[in-house]
């Protein structure tokens, strides 16, 4: 069964409590990407079950914990009405970090299965958690042992469904529905590579019979398919190239923070010595920034909290940890080897409705991947103007609008 077409382009238009639309909007996050808008039609329109199959940071995760927390009945408070199954703990770290910024403003209680002893899943599921989130070893030892009673289970994740074939964990899930009551809603994902030289139609998710009704998935289920190309991985980001030498950098890098009033800055660098010189530069400055080098966590809650505006990193940093707001800047301050570095870091991540800003620092070994860049987006790359490198009080405004 397909999922019909939605209309609906803001998260408002879901008719969602309001303290759940004040987390979204605390966050700056307004519209919906389309697999969101695609899952939340289905849910909140239908009874049926759903099978997505969806693209790395494409919204998946926040789809199903906005209709978790839309889902929470206060008559049936104190009583675990939602179960998620992740395949990693690291991917139940992952959701926490998810429901802590858009459940702030709910009086809902939320136990993760994250190590603890026993005696911590009695005292917060006795307590009263609504929505549990663990991976299936863990959940069907609790329900074995009575600490965690499924009977009143409205909706039931499984996070991504490949994970847990690969994993052997489908005869353990097995065994986790067959104690939750029948009227529960299942959703269910799988994520994939995306592969631009595989042609454009929708994929549909193949699995084998005895999955299927081990899953209990009936011909009635919605199948949401999510195919996108790379493009859309940037189109919330509006992109600029700065042409330059290799030794005018660090100077034009300056006189951009001397312009730009700027709440957040990422700065991507290729090598070690590199990010350790301009972390000093900017800190001789008097800007506040720093590396991931040290505790990787704390400085990253810093930065959430304004405590620090600029990130100079690697790479390698993963963005959906960083939750980034609106207008954030990355500048591409050594521009990777091959476009694949740029995507993995700068594709669209799992918070949308926000829009960013790229600076592509372009030197003229940079030519062939700025080339490659425009052919992917269908468009030539503007040039920043050029009051960057020689500072005009007089275009401040203008710049600051970007």
């Amino acid at each position: 069964m397909e999922v019909e077409n939605t209309e609906k382009y803001n998260f408002k238009d879901y008719n969602l409590k309001l303290e759940l639309l004040r987390g979204l909007y605390s966050l700056g996050l307004e519209e919906p990407s389309y697999i969101q808008k695609k899952v939340l039609s289905s849910l909140l329109s239908s009874q049926n079950d759903i099978l997505v199959q969806s693209p790395k940071y494409t919204g998946k995760k926040l789809s199903f914990i906005i209709y978790s927390l839309q889902k929470i009945s206060k008559e049936k408070k104190e009583t675990t009405q939602c179960l998620i199954l992740c395949h990693t703990r690291e991917a139940v770290t992952k959701i926490k970090g998810i429901y802590k910024e858009i459940a702030k403003f709910m009086n809902i209680k939320i136990h993760y299965l994250l190590g603890g002893t026993i005696k911590d899943d009695i005292k917060e599921i006795s307590g009263g958690a609504e929505i549990i989130v663990g991976t299936p070893g863990r959940v069907l030892d609790l329900v074995n042992k009575k600490i965690l009673n499924l009977n009143e289970l409205d909706f039931f994740v499984i996070d991504d469904i490949k994970q847990m074939i690969e994993r052997d964990f489908i005869e353990t899930i097995y065994n986790i529905l067959n104690v939750i009551n029948n009227k529960c809603r299942k959703a269910i994902f799988e994520e994939y590579m995306n592969n631009n030289n595989e042609d454009k139609k929708d994929i549909k998710m193949e699995l084998n019979d005895d999955i299927k009704n081990k899953l209990k998935i009936g011909n009635d289920i919605i199948i949401i398919n999510n195919k996108i190309d790379d493009k859309c991985r940037l189109n919330n980001y509006k992109i600029f190239k700065i042409t330059l030498k290799e030794e005018m950098k660090l100077k034009i890098l300056l006189n951009i923070y001397k312009i730009m009033d700027i709440s957040q800055t990422i700065i991507f660098c290729k090598e070690e010595n590199t990010i350790n010189e301009i972390n000093k530069s900017l800190s001789d400055a008097n800007y506040v920034c720093n590396t991931l080098n040290e505790d990787k966590s704390k400085i990253i809650s810093y930065f959430k909290k304004g405590q620090i505006r600029i990130l100079v990193t690697n790479f390698d940093v993963n963005l959906e940890e960083i939750n980034l707001n609106n207008k954030a800047v990355m500048i591409i301050y050594e521009i990777p080897d091959g476009i694949d570095i740029y995507l993995k870091t700068l594709g669209r991540n799992e918070f949308f409705g926000r829009e960013g800003i790229i600076i592509n620092f372009a030197t003229e070994n940079n030519k062939d991947i700025i080339n490659t860049l425009e052919k992917l987006i269908g468009d030539s790359i503007q040039e920043l103007p050029k009051e960057f490198s020689n500072r005009s009080e007089e275009h401040t405004s203008e710049l600051q609008s970007l």
